[in-house]
């Protein structure tokens, strides 16, 4: 009998903090869903102007226990317009250019991990593997992935 508690016991811990990850394409938060428990790690598309252009990321960590919220360092990072930069490794290319997973972000405010497609003529250049840091004008168009189209300046690392 006092097995029967022990592994009921079990079990019941187990599915009160065991978490099941969401990925969203907002950008590139992740949420960790328990029933005892919820942690957001933000990184959402914010401040989408006039002509669909990306002005900021909301970022930071959101804790809620049983639903009522323990903790919030969320805020509003805007883009860098004047030298905004990313550095990534190649992971393919294609007709308009190259995708890039993000592994600084810069002062461009992608995710670590964030695939972004970089539209450019000089995509024959590149090839899968490549590290490169990309300087561009600051604009992503709102798409999945994210697309930087004009590209200022890409450098070998």
């Amino acid at each position: 009998m006092d097995k029967v508690i022990i592994v009921v016991c079990v079990l019941l811990i187990a599915l009160l903090l065991f978490p099941v990850r969401h990925q969203y394409k907002d950008g590139g938060s992740v949420h960790y869903d328990a029933i005892a428990y919820d942690v957001y790690d933000m990184h959402r598309i914010s401040g989408i102007s006039d002509e669909g252009e990306i002005q900021g990321y909301t970022v930071g960590t959101i804790v809620e226990i049983f639903g009522f919220e323990v903790f919030n360092n969320t805020r509003f990072e805007a883009i860098d317009t004047n030298s905004p930069y990313f550095c990534g490794r190649v992971i393919e290319t294609n007709s308009k250019g190259f995708l890039v997973e993000v592994t600084d972000g810069g002062n461009g405010s992608f995710a670590l991990g964030e695939r972004v497609q970089v539209n450019t003529e000089l995509h024959s250049e590149y090839k899968a593997g490549d590290n490169l840091r990309i300087a561009f004008d600051g604009k992503v168009a709102m798409s999945y992935p994210p697309q930087v189209t004009s590209v200022q300046s890409i450098v070998r690392q």
